[in-house]
């Protein structure tokens, strides 16, 4: 996916290989499915993501030995990263707003290696009840 100075990418039009590899560089975790996003990127951006996983325990092992990022968590709470999602059209779009009703959620911090250029940043939650991740990142 190419980026250019003076236009937004529409990051909901993209096929989900491309996305994950954009922004987690690695592919679609195994288990995946039902992936919603919603974002647009540039020079900066934003990313939303929502999808199930048939098996939490292995999709999330993908994406923590994932070595492009530097994943820390779980945590209990979201301190790391304050995210909101409310009134956040992206986040509506795909569907964070079931993320209220999860009990105990994980929350996973990632970033990216600076040394490596421009990169995604942000924060994984995970309702292991559900099945469910969330994802939301921001472009730096």
């Amino acid at each position: 996916m190419k980026f250019s100075f003076d236009r937004q990418i529409d990051l909901g039009n993209k096929p989900a290989p491309v996305v994950f590899q954009r922004v987690l560089r690695s592919a679609v975790p195994p288990g995946a499915s039902n992936i919603r996003i919603a974002g647009m990127a540039s020079l900066s951006g934003e990313v939303w993501i929502h999808f199930h996983s048939s098996n939490v325990h292995r999709t999330l092992a993908a994406l923590l030995s994932n070595p492009g990022l530097s994943i820390g968590g779980p945590n209990s709470v979201a301190d790391e990263y304050p995210f909101d999602s409310k009134g956040n059209r992206y986040a509506a779009a795909v569907g964070w707003g079931d993320l209220v009703s999860a009990v105990k959620p994980e929350y996973y911090n990632f970033g990216w290696n600076p040394n490596q250029g421009q990169g995604w940043f942000g924060i994984i939650v995970v309702d292991r009840r559900r099945g469910d991740f969330y994802i939301n990142g921001g472009l730096l």
